[in-house]
Order: C-alpha cells, then sequence, then structure tokens
C-alpha cells in the first residue's frame, strides 16, 4: 500500500517547542478530585484512497449525548457519560469507569470536503466519515 507523502491528517508532522511547552504544563493543572477529570475517549484514524475514518470508542452514551462539528477546518467532537446514580451499597470498593465531559479537536487536511461529513453511532462506537474533495486546494496561476 501506497504511503501519502501528505502529513498526517490529524498530527503534526513538524511538532515546536510550544508543543512540548504546553504537555508539560498539563501536568501542573491536574484536577484535584475523581469527578473533575474528564475522561479521553481512544481515537483511531484511517486514511482511505477517497476518505478518512475516525472512530472512536464511546460507550454508555445516547446519540443526543455526542456532537459531531466541522468549523474553520477543524473536527470537534465532544459529549458527556453521565455518571449512574447509584445509593452507597456495601460491596462497592472502586469505581473506575470514566465519566464526564469530553472533547477531541483535529484539525483537518484542505483536501477534506467539510460539507459533506457524515457520523454514525453503534453499539458503543462512533465512527466520522471525512470525504476527500476532488477539487484540489493548489493550482498554478498564470503569470502575466
Amino acid at each position: 500500500m501506497k504511503k501519502s507523502m501528505t502529513p498526517s491528517v490529524f498530527g503534526n508532522a513538524f511538532p515546536t517547542a510550544w508543543d512540548d511547552f504546553d504537555r508539560m504544563l498539563e501536568g501542573f493543572f491536574v484536577p484535584t478530585t475523581r469527578s473533575e477529570f474528564k475522561f479521553n475517549p481512544a481515537v483511531d484514524i484511517e486514511e482511505l484512497p477517497n476518505q478518512y475514518l475516525v472512530t472512536l470508542d464511546i460507550p454508555g452514551l445516547n446519540r443526543e449525548d455526542i456532537k459531531v462539528e466541522v468549523k474553520d477546518n477543524t473536527l470537534s467532537i465532544s459529549g458527556e457519560r453521565k455518571r449512574e446514580e447509584k445509593e452507597e451499597k456495601p460491596g462497592y470498593t472502586r469505581y473506575e469507569r470514566s465519566h464526564g465531559t469530553f472533547e477531541r479537536r483535529f484539525t483537518l487536511p484542505e483536501t477534506v470536503s467539510g460539507k459533506e461529513v457524515s457520523a454514525k453511532y453503534e453499539d458503543g462506537v462512533l465512527k466520522v466519515t471525512l470525504p476527500k474533495s476532488s477539487e484540489s486546494p493548489s493550482h498554478f496561476v498564470d503569470i502575466n
């Protein structure tokens, strides 16, 4: 399979010193209680000949709890997994399932046709299809 020479659609091919600085600062602002944590669903991104496919595992949500938006060449996927309200029962020693809000943002390449993006949520998996535009984002300019 031929690998595209285009930089990764959802990654930065040339990270900057600011990227390292941002990652370093994230460690200083850790929430103090478990209820303040956001959860960060895992994302797979696949480049296919005519489209990109973004897949998120976000079980336990309803379609109404998920928002997918394309704006200014950015794909935003956000939502909220509400904590189940249970009365305290003897026998519960841990709560490890993530809950709270999440947001994932990805800068799209110019080749994505933002108006034709579609999403499907089934069995706890969200699949966002981003068709590639048939129009070339670049062209030659005649010199007079």
